[in-house]
């Protein structure tokens, strides 16, 4: 099986991955979000790079020695996929977050979305509350700038109770134990916009690795070892049998 090196570089206004290119910043007519793709040198503006740029100098911030720095390539690759996705969406925007106990990545999604959309909602489900049963959220999401539209949403993965066809992204984050993993991608699905999509992390969690190949045919994936995917899917690709 061949894995992605992970290493993501920036040249002619492209974003690119082991040759392949992730976000075009020179599409400059399908951009519909607040944010420009190119610097317009006025003050407080800032372009698309230099936010993906400040957001990543933020999480190593954040996260320096702590069990999130390994994801640092992950975070990197996740912000990319999204931005490419917000800038062709525009406003406004609902983006949830499916197994946002650790915090790390839901503070990394919550700043990228302020700069797209600070009246955006971004919905964090977690399967436990309070610091003693590990969940570091609260701990972690108060260090940054977040929309207005931020809630936490305690409940099981695969029931959450959140209206159907709702959010317009949704990401689920495998850095934290899926135990229903089918039950939890199709709830996922089901939460999804229509024309929405699904970004899916894995690690060591080798059952929704296969369940989100065998629900979704059609997808992109980044594998960059044999423990740890992304996965990026349209809701609309889901499997129908």
């Amino acid at each position: 099986m061949e894995y992605v090196k992970g290493n993501i570089g920036f040249q002619n206004g492209q974003y690119t991955m082991d040759g392949e290119v992730l976000l075009d910043c020179k599409d400059y007519i399908h951009n519909y979000s607040r944010v420009p793709l190119n610097p317009t040198g006025q003050r407080g503006i800032i372009s698309l790079p230099e936010l993906i740029q400040k957001n990543m100098e933020d999480h190593k911030k954040i996260n320096e020695n702590t069990d999130q720095a390994p994801y640092v390539n992950m975070f990197f690759l996740l912000d990319i996929l999204m931005s490419s996705f917000f800038v062709h969406h525009g406003e406004p925007l609902k983006v949830a977050e499916i197994g946002a106990n650790k915090g790390s990545l839901s503070t990394h999604i919550a700043s990228l979305l302020h700069a797209f959309d600070p009246k955006a909602e971004f919905v964090c489900i977690c399967n436990t509350i309070g610091n003693e049963s590990g969940n570091e959220w609260l701990n972690r999401i108060c260090q940054a700038e977040a929309p207005d539209g931020l809630s936490l949403v305690a409940s099981d993965f695969f029931n959450t109770r959140l209206q159907d066809e709702y959010f317009n992204y949704v990401v689920i984050n495998g850095t934290v134990t899926i135990s229903e993993p089918m039950e939890t991608i199709k709830e996922t699905a089901r939460i999804t916009s229509k024309d929405g999509s699904i970004l899916c992390f894995c690690e060591s969690q080798f059952l929704l690795d296969d369940m989100i190949q065998m629900l979704f045919p059609v997808r992109k994936e980044w594998r960059f070892d044999p423990e740890r995917v992304l996965f990026l899917v349209k809701k609309e690709d889901i499997w129908q049998g």
